[in-house]
């Protein structure tokens, strides 16, 4: 009966599984979109937001992430966290590149947490000034006619809307509808609340992601907030932000350069 090397891991309570093996060769065995439904169920021995199947004979892994519904999606820098873990252990090394697509995200050893807990960094693209805001504050009829929006890559695909109010059953409103409309969204974006909750430096922040539903924590929907925050001219470039998640809290390092006044 064939078998599958399986490992599952969390980064900020995003859990995902990984399996040794390319999508076509898991296919040949399993039926590919039954098979990640199966890993993915709650119900059943494993559970977990996300598959990502790993490609690890090459100098640079290639993965490629499959969401709980059992369709193909981008996946999420959590994702690319335990994946780089598995490897960063098995290699015994402190750096390692996955390839994903067209991109490649370095993934470093880190330091460990007050708890003890090992962590890793990963380094992910700039934003660019021009090609990654399209649009800026704006309502979008097709994801709301009332909520303003701002839709940025970071490179993930995002749409942040800053709220006074959160209200879950909005935000699985406006993400399922961003899903059954790719004519409309044919990028895929993640939908975020941003919440401002006091003058001291915290932000609650809640994230859609697409093919997935709203996550604990998802570090693409942090970035972006931070991005759309300064971008909307609300918080200055160099504040600090405490973000809340269903996590816990985080916080999030930026090396920032300017082009027309901007966060890139």
């Amino acid at each position: 009966m064939p078998q599958l090397n399986l490992t599952k891991g969390h980064g900020c309570g995003v859990d995902v599984l990984v399996v040794d093996a390319a999508p076509a060769v898991a296919d040949e065995d399993f039926r590919l979109e039954s098979l990640v439904r199966r890993l993915c169920d709650r119900r059943g021995p494993v559970g977990g937001e996300a598959v990502y199947f790993l490609d690890d004979v090459a100098a640079e892994p290639e993965i490629w992430c499959f969401g709980a519904e059992g369709g193909a999606v981008r996946g999420s820098a959590h994702g690319l966290g335990v994946v780089g873990r598995v490897l960063l252990d098995r290699r015994g090394v402190d750096e390692v590149v996955l390839r994903r697509a067209d991109e490649c995200h370095a993934v470093r050893r880190s330091d460990e947490s007050p708890e003890g807990v090992k962590r890793v960094a990963i380094e992910t693209s700039a934003i660019p000034s021009d090609t990654a805001w399209v649009q800026v504050g704006e309502i979008i009829p097709a994801f709301s006619e009332r909520r303003p929006v701002t839709s940025v890559a970071v490179p993930e695909a995002q749409l942040v809307s800053i709220v006074g109010r959160y209200a879950e059953d909005e935000l699985l409103e406006l993400g399922r509808r961003v899903e059954a409309d790719r004519a409309a969204f044919p990028t895929c974006p993640d939908v975020s609340f941003l919440m401002p909750l006091d003058d001291g430096g915290e932000v609650f922040v809640r994230t859609y992601e697409y093919g997935v539903g709203v996550t604990r924590s998802s570090a693409a929907g942090v970035v972006a907030a931070r991005a759309v925050y300064s971008r909307l001219g609300v918080s200055g470039r160099m504040c600090q932000y405490s973000y809340v998640l269903r996590a816990g809290r985080c916080s999030l390092h930026c090396a920032w350069r300017t082009t027309r006044g901007f966060p890139i």
